[in-house]
């Protein structure tokens, strides 16, 4: 008898210690933090196809959660303060690792497409946008990820009268901020009438290339921009407009530099399309060179405003 009342004390002990194993196992992952980052940039894309995609990055701070699980998410979208954009999640891409005041992150990027918006014409502007997430449980998650300027068109026609055969971007540090202050660019007339290029420029609301102070060189270095000893000056409030009167002969090339203006605060700019008006045979035309690359920071986090946000299971 001794014994069997041995074995059941052992028994409801051991039963004892396993569940308060449990328990805590339970506890402690039930409201475990996850430490999120979003970063705030310059999204300036043209999608041209379905197939276009928007790629956001957000940065979490454990793997395997259902945040970054495809197959948990119910829907996505994109938003300001009066606009908000339905996309359709197409892929979520494993990245970098990365480290963030000494604590590590993974980097997960959210492919979104917008079919829905392919007809239209003119870029839509969103300030202070955020990227939306609802996820089958419920759960419903906005990030800060800065302001975009998208154009829908998947119906842009190239006429094939120019070509820009090279471009690249001159960059420089202001306020603390690594960002582009002018493109050199070289196009070549593919036409056997002359062109009547009447403006070059992003389109932006924070920024702007200054084509009527245009150069017809390459220009390599920032201290190349000062004139007279002054400071050149990368903030105007008003950017000159009008007709840049510069003509590209038929079958000819031409070697450009204009300086990019910042109209509001200086951000890290990255990417743009740029929009040509021009006029040839007495036709006025736009060309649209797709959004190019001019600069890729491996790190995001360390050049633009990172966001932290802390989600808490319950």
């Amino acid at each position: 008898m001794k014994n069997g009342k041995n074995i059941i004390i052992i028994s409801l002990i051991s039963l004892f210690i396993i569940f308060s194993m449990v328990l805590i196992y339970v506890f402690m992952n039930k409201y475990d933090d996850v430490d999120i980052l979003s970063v705030r940039k310059e999204y300036n894309h043209i999608f041209q196809s379905k197939t276009d995609t928007l790629n956001i990055p957000i940065y979490i701070g454990k793997r395997n959660t259902f945040l970054s699980n495809f197959n948990e998410i119910e829907s996505t979208s994109i938003s300001s303060s009066d606009y908000t954009l339905s996309s359709s999640l197409e892929a979520i891409e494993v990245g970098s690792t990365l480290f963030y005041n000494n604590d590590k992150y993974y980097e997960y990027i959210y492919h979104l497409s917008f079919s829905l918006y392919d007809d239209f014409d003119e870029p839509i502007f969103l300030n202070d946008g955020l990227f939306n997430i609802t996820y089958k449980n419920g759960n419903k998650l906005s990030f800060e990820i800065g302001n975009l300027a998208l154009l829908f068109n998947s119906h842009i026609v190239t006429t094939g009268d120019m070509i820009f055969t090279k471009l690249s971007a001159l960059t420089d540090e202001i306020d603390g901020i690594e960002t582009i202050v002018g493109i050199n660019a070289t196009i070549r007339n593919n036409n056997d009438f002359n062109i009547h290029i009447k403006s070059i420029s992003l389109g932006n609301k924070h920024y702007e290339l200054d084509y009527m102070n245009y150069k017809t060189n390459t220009v390599d270095s920032v201290s190349d921009l000062s004139s007279n000893g002054e400071e050149y000056n990368y903030k105007e409030l008003f950017i000159d407009d009008g007709d840049m009167s510069l003509i590209i002969e038929r079958k000819n090339m031409i070697n450009l530099f204009i300086p990019l203006k910042y109209t509001k605060s200086i951000v890290c700019v990255e990417r743009f399309p740029i929009y040509v008006t021009y006029e040839i045979n007495g036709n006025e035309m736009t060309f649209i060179q797709d959004d190019f690359q001019f600069v890729k920071h491996i790190n995001d986090l360390e050049y633009n405003d990172v966001k932290k946000y802390v989600y808490r299971y319950n």
